[in-house]
């Protein structure tokens, strides 16, 4: 998810609702079965300077929430992680 001109520490609530609406209950995944799903999220933000090059700060950014989210993965899921910028 792209949040333009929103910080990163601001996507945090975001984050927990997200978290929130998939904690609430089993869904249905096919057959009658039920099951709880857990949910890691990572999140990174940037600020972009003039003349910067886009394809490099999207390559750098979209690793940064992939660290992110394996820290948060690795911290057990079911949680977010924020990268730093």
């Amino acid at each position: 998810m792209i949040l333009p001109a929103t910080e990163a520490l601001r996507a945090a609530p975001l984050a927990e609702r997200i978290l929130a609406a998939v904690r609430s209950g089993p869904v249905e995944t096919g057959g009658g079965q039920l099951r709880d799903l857990r949910l890691s999220i990572g999140i990174a933000g940037c600020r972009p300077q003039p003349g910067q090059d886009r394809k490099i700060l999207s390559d750098q950014l979209i690793a940064n929430a992939t660290a992110a989210l394996h820290r948060a993965k690795q911290a057990g899921g079911d949680r977010y992680e924020i990268q730093p910028a």
